[in-house]
């Protein structure tokens, strides 16, 4: 509750609450709402302009592109969501072995790290995509695991400091386990950083679901998927913009209402940088 009245009182944060939330009632109420179906071709109405009955007109073969931004909106965030939530689960599992564990643990497995960030997390998932095939479920867990870098090193961090406070050396003392350790006092505390760091690789990983459905590598048509719809609508720039602005900006506003929050949060948890913006 504290960090949710903190968060309340600064400008950028309730923009960007704002922000996300019409988002995600859009695109999660919308699809249900619509009467349209976001799959049903009719050639003799393609690339209708805006109009009462089609809000956003219609794609290039006749089905309303209102309906077909909101269900591949919804699709879109989900997919960051799964990719995020697969990435923290990996990646927060293997910072807490190597903070608590260290030695030949520590070693290898933030060697396997390093080699893993040599590579820009979008071209790590062109390699994991490559192996595993197209298609959204996929391109999520290809995301997952090219963003558990930054989980894994965030976690590991704050591990090796708390391990070395007085009262884990006391539950060491006292017989705990390394388990114990890891879920009783570690893990709780990589908890705030854990915030900040999850909301913006939300953003990241949206943007990476959104290129490689832009190359024809995530979701598969007839199903919308933001980056798939905006490869489409490139081929019709001039005849209906409209196709490429909105999903363009439906995505770009997603994105930036999570790295402000996430930034947000990073600087209430972050006493340094809470100091300096006072």
């Amino acid at each position: 509750m504290h960090v949710i009245k903190l968060m309340w009182r600064r400008r950028d944060s309730q923009v960007g609450v704002l922000m996300l939330s019409v988002i995600c009632l859009a695109v999660m109420i919308g699809p249900i709402v619509i009467p349209q179906d976001p799959y049903e071709v009719r050639l003799e109405e393609r690339l209708k302009p805006l109009s009462l009955t089609h809000p956003l007109g219609t794609d290039q073969v006749g089905r309303d592109f209102l309906a077909r931004v909101l269900l591949g909106g919804r699709l879109s965030l989900l997919g960051a969501i799964g990719a995020v939530a697969c990435s923290a689960f990996l990646g927060t599992a293997i910072g807490l072995v190597c903070g608590t564990m260290r030695g030949s643990v520590d070693l290898v497995l933030m060697r396997i790290i390093d080699v893993l960030l040599a590579f820009p997390s979008l071209l790590m998932a062109l390699f994991v995509v490559a192996i595993l095939g197209t298609g959204l479920t996929k391109a999520v867990i290809a995301v997952g695991i090219a963003r558990l870098t930054i989980f894994a090193r965030t976690v590991r961090a704050v591990a090796l400091g708390v391990r070395e406070s007085v009262f884990v050396e006391a539950a060491m003392a006292c017989g705990a386990s390394p388990i114990q350790i890891m879920f009783r006092h570690i893990l709780p505390n990589t908890l705030p950083q854990l915030f900040s760091v999850t909301s913006l690789s939300i953003g990241a990983s949206l943007l990476h679901i959104a290129s490689l459905g832009f190359l024809g590598l995530g979701t598969q048509p007839p199903t919308p998927e933001w980056g798939l719809i905006i490869s489409r609508a490139r081929l019709y720039t001039f005849q209906a913009p409209q196709l490429l602005i909105f999903p363009g900006i439906l995505c770009a506003m997603t994105v930036l209402s999570f790295v402000i929050l996430g930034d947000s949060l990073e600087e209430i948890f972050d006493p340094k940088r809470r100091g300096i913006h006072k």
